[in-house]
């Protein structure tokens, strides 16, 4: 009747919600009650599976405080029962995109908040969600991580049609990315660096879509601005064909410039790259000049390299040639 009252006060008065005078009552009501709050007296009160996912996410954050501050953790099957309704809803033609979005949200915000135990746990995703007791944390050759399940979801839904579930999902990749990217479990440096490349084959494969590719490398712009010793160079050969490709843009070249700064960047790279650059700035009459910054960029930071002096040796000969019949 509590959860009830609250729940209503909840949407009744969202000005109080706004202000954080209503969820903070959640924790001290739920205390260590959690598995059957979530498996048995939230879904009674909230029913529809997108209100309960959106509650989730408001109150986890307060009832993970709370755990934190009483030394206490919620028990696996509260976890893999909230990462169970995550992918539940995802299941493609059950839930409207809102829904989908928000489960999408639950997946990485549970992710975030107890990364060492989505790493250990184990989830079969072919069982349909049932009760909190036919979850458990056993092995077997059927299972799979609920790290590795939350992972697979997401890079799902960065080729789903929807555009508002895609952006979604590469919002999440991304904050989870700077979220484990500096931490020193080896766990979670293996998640961030599958993360970033999961988001470079999503800007690769979404080429042709402007928005989510625009969307896509000013992220990873961010991204590399504040994490230097990410590698890029697996990204470049399959980058620089799609632009081949599909043609590219100003935004384009930003990001280029980018790749051309960046510090993890080898040289074998930099003459993919280089080679691109070269072949814009004589061919390409509206973007060419454009094509030059991150050209002159590579030149000089690679200058001393041979491989690049050989091959900027045959782009002047060839230029020339071009320019002087």
């Amino acid at each position: 009747q509590g959860l009830a009252a609250l729940v209503s006060a909840w949407r009744t008065h969202p000005d109080l919600h706004a202000i954080g005078a209503l969820l903070p009552l959640v924790p001290p009501c739920v205390g260590t009650e959690q598995l059957v709050f979530f498996t048995s007296t939230m879904p009674a009160v909230l029913g529809e599976i997108g209100s309960y996912i959106g509650f989730v996410l408001e109150v986890m954050p307060l009832i993970h405080a709370a755990n934190v501050a009483r030394r206490e953790t919620p028990c696996d099957r509260t976890i893999l029962y909230l990462v169970q309704v995550g992918l539940a809803a995802l299941r493609e033609g059950q839930e409207l995109p809102s829904t989908r979005s928000l489960a999408l949200d639950l997946l990485a915000q549970i992710w975030a908040l107890y990364p060492e135990r989505l790493h250990r746990l184990r989830i079969n995703v072919h069982e349909a969600l049932a009760g909190a007791s036919s979850l458990d944390a056993t092995t077997s050759e059927a299972e799979h991580t609920a790290a590795g399940n939350v992972m697979r979801a997401l890079k799902n839904a960065t080729r789903l049609a929807e555009v508002e579930v895609q952006l979604t999902a590469l919002i999440a990749m991304a904050r989870l990315f700077e979220n484990f990217a500096l931490s020193g479990d080896e766990n979670a440096v293996e998640a961030a660096a599958s993360l970033f490349r999961a988001l470079g084959f999503a800007l690769i494969e979404n080429h042709h879509e402007i928005i989510i590719r625009v969307f896509l490398e000013r992220t990873l712009s961010h991204l590399l601005a504040h994490h230097p010793h990410v590698a890029v160079g697996t990204l470049l050969k399959p980058l620089l064909k799609q632009a081949a490709h599909y043609g590219y843009n100003n935004c384009d070249f930003d990001f280029l410039l980018m790749l051309a700064k960046h510090g993890a960047l080898e040289t074998t790279h930099a003459v993919q790259l280089l080679q691109f650059l070269a072949e814009v700035c004589i061919s390409d009459a509206m973007l060419g000049r454009t094509a030059t910054i991150p050209l002159l960029v590579l030149v000089e930071r690679f200058a001393a390299e041979p491989l690049v002096l050989d091959y900027l040796e045959v782009f002047a000969e060839r230029s020339l040639a071009r320019l002087i019949p």
